[in-house]
């Protein structure tokens, strides 16, 4: 095969310059002496070379062949630095409700006292209860706010004037509790609670056209 694309190039050179020759010269001298300019023809088609040339143009006709066949092989990688990332956004619901004090649910309060007062000598027609509401009133009017009360312990005492008249002394100890802490949870009166949203970067594959790493042919 290489033999018969060598005879066509060869071919091919000579009418090439058989062409040239022709162009530059006297047609009418060549003409008039065909015998000798065939002679010329004859020694130029059969001179080395030609074959030279010939074998030349086909080894390159071949190597260019084989070349526009090869393409670089590039290294690969998975890199975020190289090849950049590619960005997914996840929308998820983990909650149904938002996080908020439950009003409903008291775990305890933030100040707590034992209030003692006296009701100081009244004459009758009183109580120790009457007493201790009097504590309390003048409590929550001084902190400004509903008092939580508990453990109320109350006690009297009495005396008899020289005319006969008795008098009485109240005695009230109770146990105030104010500003309550609720608890903080999820539930239906912190409304409906945001979605989560989530962007996850991953890094892509590509080959890094700046590390050749040798060739490969191009149906690879």
């Amino acid at each position: 095969m290489i033999s018969a694309i060598l005879k066509v190039v060869r071919e091919m050179l000579v009418q090439r310059i058989t062409m040239l020759t022709l162009t530059g010269c006297n047609y009418g001298n060549l003409i008039s002496d065909s015998g000798g300019g065939l002679a010329m023809f004859k020694t130029i088609k059969d001179h080395p070379i030609f074959a030279v040339i010939g074998a030349v143009a086909a080894i390159t006709g071949i190597v260019i062949g084989v070349l526009s066949l090869v393409e670089p092989k590039y290294a690969k990688f998975t890199s975020g630095a190289i090849c950049g990332n590619s960005e997914e956004t996840i929308t998820t619901h983990p909650y149904q409700f938002r996080e908020c004090k439950n009003p409903n649910k008291v775990k305890g309060y933030e100040y707590k006292e034992d209030v003692s007062q006296s009701s100081g000598w009244v004459g009758g027609g009183h109580d120790q209860n009457w007493h201790c509401t009097n504590v309390k009133r003048r409590k929550e009017a001084a902190v400004g706010q509903s008092i939580v009360w508990s453990n109320q312990r109350s006690s009297e005492q009495s005396k008899k004037s020289t005319l006969g008249k008795v008098s009485y002394k109240y005695h009230c100890t109770i146990t105030a509790q104010w500003t309550p802490i609720y608890e903080v949870e999820r539930w239906e009166g912190c409304g409906e609670a945001p979605p989560k949203i989530e962007i996850i970067e991953e890094p892509k594959t590509c080959f890094d056209k700046t590390q050749r790493i040798g060739w490969k042919w191009s149906w690879e």
